[in-house]
């Protein structure tokens, strides 16, 4: 049961490396991003199958979303407030282009809130109380699960009975106007700068000094109109909050655009380009009034009433959380206090590598496979001249007819004469009437050759001089699995220059167009356990019942441990098969094998090889 979780990472990990576009290395014992790739820990808890692979997309939706030069220089509560809220963010934008990593997203928000979230509101620290109300509110409001609605009603009791109402309000305002239309990292800045400017606006509008009021004055329609007036300034407020905190933001963007980088260089140029736009509609709020002055004028006419005694009063319980007429200054405890970890990604990758720690407390375990998302970019692979391959077509057109022959017969259907059965062959009439009794008919169906076939060709650089014979026995094997209605083939290479291995031929497509693309010349290393997950990945897909994996190689790969491991992890499931060039060491990896040393016997041992993977029986 172990091995499950593995398998099934193996393959999901592969998938959504390729998805994503990004590098994977499952292994190790830590979790983690460097802003390039994720590497994801060595673990075998069943249960946290979708916990990982939602680290993934999380990670990997950082990656290509997030510019990391707008993040540098922020730290305290400001940093974690503008992690919360990108973090919401950038999984908008994975779901939206991924819409299945909303299941994965869902399952690791909701392992943070069963198994590591620690303790409840503290109203003794308000400033890591408030943080962490804004980042369930923000994931109740986005998601709405029920798991964590009692956290979030124990944290939005503890805030509105310490903060004045009116930071509520604000809140309100700038959730409903900004928090859905983020686009950036820059506008997350924003947002957070605005949600302390509204807390330290609505903590100065409460402990004001109420001025001095007759009792027959306060009558019914003066309290309304009062309370309404309230509504409109606070909301005014909190976009005039906004408007300021942007000119910070944008100060700050532009300086780390002037030191430059290579993290999140995607994201930077989004940024770069869409700063100005979002200057202008998230300071103004120019998309909902019209106007790219309305928030400030609003904000002008609201500070003018103050001044003329017609500020809200605060004296009534219900501009006060708490029913009081002062509040501490909890803005001030903010701007100063230390940073809450609020980042999931940094959350659920320290649970993970906590969990692959106890689980391997040696450190040892799976070796580290790396799982390349740019395993179709073949531009780092040398071609030489498609003569090269002549004598591999050559030997096609033999292999092909063998081929065909052997699975004729397989597939015909045979026919046996029983004295028992339900179906009388009349061609025995007259044996019965002698009284023979084997004149029942009894059909059976032949095998099908339902075999999906993934062609992996070294072409490392101790190939050397054998790499002709290595892509003369694809080219043999392909044009002869072509040939094989219910048979598939695809065929990669490893290496292929800064990636472990790259697809030269898809499954489904064409082969005799594609020859070319398998007269590839040696260099490199010999990454064959990456190789061969990628094939693993790639085979997943298919739905064939029988499916197998053939190497061509001089049998030396760089971790021909991890090739041993893997192999026997998908035994029943993954038929291994491995031709050696001049070498027999791919017995000591595989359990079938065949070893040549010329194209002139490459025929034989394809023939041979192919008749077993092809009429196998499960």
């Amino acid at each position: 049961m172990q091995m499950i979780l593995k398998k099934t990472l193996l393959v999901l990990a592969g998938i959504w490396a390729r998805a994503f576009g990004l590098r994977v290395i499952l292994g190790g014992t830590r979790a983690y991003t460097d802003g390039r790739d994720i590497y994801v820990p060595n673990i075998t808890e069943l249960s946290l199958k979708d916990v990982v692979l939602g680290f993934i997309a999380h990670e990997a939706s950082h990656i290509r979303n997030t510019n990391f030069q707008v993040l540098r220089g922020l730290d305290g509560l400001l940093f974690s407030m503008v992690n919360a809220l990108e973090d919401l963010r950038i999984e908008r934008c994975s779901v939206k282009e991924w819409p299945g990593t909303i299941k994965l997203l869902q399952a690791m928000w909701t392992y943070v809130i069963t198994h590591l979230w620690q303790g409840g509101p503290e109203p003794d620290n308000m400033p890591r109380t408030l943080v962490f109300y804004v980042l369930l509110r923000i994931r109740q409001r986005e998601w709405d699960l029920d798991v964590q609605r009692p956290l979030y009603e124990a944290y939005e009791a503890c805030v509105r009975e310490n903060l004045p109402e009116g930071f509520f309000v604000r809140l309100d305002v700038l959730f409903d106007k900004y928090l859905d239309t983020m686009s950036s990292t820059l506008d997350a800045v924003k947002l957070a700068k605005a949600i302390f400017a509204a807390l330290k606006e609505a903590e100065e509008e409460a402990n004001q000094t109420p001025p001095e009021t007759s009792s027959d004055d306060c009558d019914s329609n003066d309290s309304g109109e009062s309370d309404q007036q309230d509504g409109s300034d606070s909301g005014d407020s909190s976009s005039e909050g906004l408007s300021e905190s942007s000119d910070d933001a944008e100060s700050d963007s532009d300086a780390d655009a002037d030191d430059g980088g290579n993290a999140g260089s995607d994201a930077d140029a989004d940024d770069q380009g869409g700063d100005q736009g979002d200057g202008s509609d998230a300071d103004t709020g120019s998309d909902d009034d019209g106007s790219g002055q309305s928030d400030t004028d609003a904000a002008d006419d609201s500070s003018s009433d103050s001044s003329t005694g017609d500020q809200p009063q605060q004296s009534d319980s219900s501009d006060s959380g708490k029913g009081a007429s002062s509040f501490s200054p909890i803005s001030d405890a903010c701007a100063t206090a230390d940073a809450e970890q609020t980042d999931l990604g940094d959350i659920v990758g320290q649970a993970l590598g906590d969990q692959a720690q106890e689980e391997n407390p040696d450190g040892t375990g799976w070796d580290s496979i790396v799982l390349d998302g740019g395993q179709d970019d073949s531009s780092g692979i040398r071609f030489v001249d498609a003569q090269t391959l002549s004598k591999g077509i050559q030997a096609s057109g033999k292999l092909r007819a063998q081929i065909v022959d052997i699975l004729q017969a397989e597939s015909e259907a045979t026919r046996t004469i029983r004295d028992y059965g339900s179906r009388f062959d009349t061609n025995r009439l007259g044996r019965a009437l002698a009284g023979d009794t084997c004149v029942w008919r009894h059909d059976t169906q032949g095998e099908t050759i339902d075999t999906s076939v993934h062609l992996l060709i070294d072409r490392s650089g101790s190939m050397g001089g054998i790499q002709h014979i290595a892509n003369s026995a694809a080219v043999a094997l392909a044009l002869a699995i072509a040939a094989v209605p219910e048979a598939d083939i695809a065929i990669s290479a490893f290496p292929a220059g800064s990636v472990p291995v790259a697809t030269l031929l898809k499954r489904g497509m064409p082969v005799r167009p594609s020859l070319d693309r398998l007269a590839v010349e040696s260099s490199g290393g010999t990454p064959m356990v990456e190789a061969m997950a990628h094939a693993i990945t790639e085979l997943a897909s298919s739905l064939n019942e029988r499916k197998v994996v053939l190497i061509v190689t001089d049998g030396a790969p760089s971790a021909p441990d991890a090739v041993r491991k893997m192999v026997k992890m998908y035994a029943g499931q993954i038929d291994f098969y491995a031709i050696g060039i001049g070498t027999n060491a791919v017995e000591g990896l595989f359990k079938h094998t065949a070893v040549i040393s010329d194209v002139s016997e490459l025929q034989a041992q394809l023939f041979k090889m192919a008749k077993q993977f092809l009429t196998a029986r499960r």
